[in-house]
């Protein structure tokens, strides 16, 4: 029962579960369609938010996009790599934006290195980009001491941001979820953290 285990895992520790993105990977879409649709309806329906991850990175169905209730699509590094070198890549993630919008779901880049490859999102609308151009991922402590102990404010989940001056730099949800959790460890010592920031 994997939404059962998700659900004990949130309720254990007092986690809103809006608050929680739970990620499918592309190559999920191997599995029976019936069952990997019953299991995405089950974790939305338990008020998570589902996100395909790893987007571009195999032999892509785009037919998932039909049949499973996702939150977001998420595009894999490999796809943003070229982003501003090959025309045809940046036609088909503008289209992919396009239909996330279509869809009212977001769109995020992940990988994202090259100020040339986030001006491009931006111009296509993507939702969010993360990488190392706006950090690389980092420890519990240091993720904490950087943006959640120095005056960072955590928005609601419609605003989805951490606001301080004019920046505005999204907590995915396992930063969220940690955040919300202070003074009761998860045993962690070795997970990291990963930042995504608004850019439409």
């Amino acid at each position: 029962d994997v939404v059962g285990k998700i659900n004990q895992v949130a309720d254990r520790y007092g986690v809103d579960r809006s608050l929680l993105e739970i990620e499918i990977t592309e190559s999920m879409g191997e599995v029976n369609r019936r069952f990997l649709t019953e299991i995405a309806g089950q974790i939305v329906q338990a008020g998570y938010h589902l996100f395909l991850d790893d987007f571009g990175s195999e032999y892509s169905n785009i037919s998932i996009l039909t049949t499973v209730p996702i939150n977001g699509l998420k595009f894999d590094k490999s796809v943003i790599n070229d982003l501003y070198s090959n025309e045809t890549t940046r036609l088909l993630i503008e289209n992919l934006i396009h239909v996330c919008r279509q869809m009212g779901i977001d769109s995020i880049a992940e990988g994202v290195e090259e100020p040339e490859q986030l001006e491009i999102l931006k111009e296509c609308g993507c939702t969010y980009a993360q990488g190392y151009i706006f950090n690389k991922p980092l420890p519990v402590r240091d993720f904490e001491r950087r943006y959640l102990n120095k005056g960072w404010e955590l928005g609601d989940r419609n605003k989805s941001v951490l606001n301080r001056g004019s920046g505005k730099t999204s907590i995915p949800s396992k930063c969220r979820r940690r955040s919300l959790l202070r003074g009761k460890p998860l045993q962690e010592k070795r997970k990291i953290y990963k930042l995504k920031k608004r850019i439409c």
